[in-house]
């Protein structure tokens, strides 16, 4: 694939975590294509899976702002499916289409529909079993935490496993990110207030399932029983990531929901992998869109440029004059949904001179 003339697109499918009652409700209310996307994916749940019920209704009538989607997990996987289907579809109506795509998680359910390796029903069966799944463990497991830390994993497994062993590492952003998570409050709270005191940055998820971790072991034999998807050279139109383990959907790696639930995130893998490519392939430029409401991998592709040692890729701000790396998130849950969007539209035209 020549990326010599035209920058390429990597858009990112962001996991569940970061969802709330009026999410994306200003682009929803003013923009024709976003909203047409998002009714046509809730009645296609709404009457093959759900008996009638919109899941879209349900989110805006949940009871206060602090009242999270991710309580109900057919409510958090749904509405996280059609938010990402309905922004690609806005972006692909703008004329952006990305080159690569990389899904996180929960996100995986979108990226894997988007690029064209599974069928909306197929997807939609995956999304609703992957609810159900999570759901089991709500009803069973012990309540967990999930949190982000500023910090490497050689790092934690060298200064702090051994004395909180019951926290683990649950996805591996980059060499200065991790996705952590336990069951164990007390070992949390300890963690907590020694990373406070050398100013460690920690910062809790809104969440009560700890992903990623041995918590969700307690599936694995449910979860085992339902089948692996397979994929051959002519299954994507576009080149898809798996969270997983980092490398690309092909015939050698199918996805695994089991997997995909439980496996620790595989991030920093993929971007830098993305990031070979397309230097491989003759870019001197590339574009990251975060589809997420707001900001949560797009920050991180400046850390990873730090430590890729490319002689090509050194932008490590949004700051700088002439980026060879542009990162963007779709929205910002603290700025007009509109605004945020077009402004990020105009900037990827810019640069790809659209």
């Amino acid at each position: 694939m020549d990326y010599s003339n035209t920058p390429p697109i990597v858009f990112i499918f962001c996991g569940q975590a970061v969802l709330w009652k009026t999410m994306a409700l200003e682009l929803y209310n003013e923009n024709s294509v976003f909203r047409e996307s998002m009714d046509k994916i809730d009645n296609y749940l709404k009457n093959n899976y759900f008996n009638g019920e919109s899941m879209l209704n349900k989110l805006r009538l949940l009871n206060d702002d602090d009242e999270s989607p991710n309580n109900n997990q057919y409510l958090s996987h749904s509405i996280l499916f059609m938010f990402q289907v309905s922004l690609f579809e806005l972006y692909k109506s703008e004329g952006i289409s990305p080159s690569l795509i990389y899904g996180v998680s929960c996100g995986e359910m979108a990226s894997l529909y988007c690029s064209g390796g599974v069928s909306l029903k197929n997807t939609c069966d995956l999304l609703i079993e992957r609810a159900r799944l999570i759901d089991k463990i709500v009803k069973n497991c012990p309540k967990g935490i999930p949190f982000f830390t500023s910090l490497g994993s050689d790092e934690f497994i060298e200064k702090y496993s051994k004395k909180y062993s019951d926290i683990e590492i649950a996805g591996i952003h980059t060499d200065f990110s991790l996705l952590m998570g336990t069951t164990n409050f007390e070992q949390f709270d300890q963690l907590f207030k020694e990373f406070k005191e050398k100013e460690i940055p920690i910062k809790r998820i809104n969440a009560c399932i700890p992903f990623h971790t041995s918590a969700m072991d307690f599936i694995k034999d449910d979860a085992f029983r339902i089948k692996e998807i397979k994929f051959d050279e002519n299954s994507f139109t576009v080149p898809t990531y798996s969270s997983s383990n980092g490398k690309r959907y092909n015939e050698n790696n199918s996805f695994n929901i089991f997997k995909s639930i439980r496996n620790c995130l595989c991030t920093k893998i993929a971007i830098q992998d993305i990031f070979n490519k397309i230097e491989i392939n003759g870019s001197k430029k590339v574009i990251f869109v975060e589809l997420s409401p707001h900001p949560i991998a797009s920050p991180m592709m400046y850390e990873i440029v730090r430590t890729l040692k490319s002689t090509i890729f050194t932008t490590t701000n949004n700051d700088e004059i002439n980026p060879n790396v542009i990162s963007l998130s779709s929205l910002n849950k603290n700025e007009n949904d509109n605004i945020v969007f077009n402004n990020g539209i105009k900037t990827i035209k810019r640069h790809i001179n659209l």
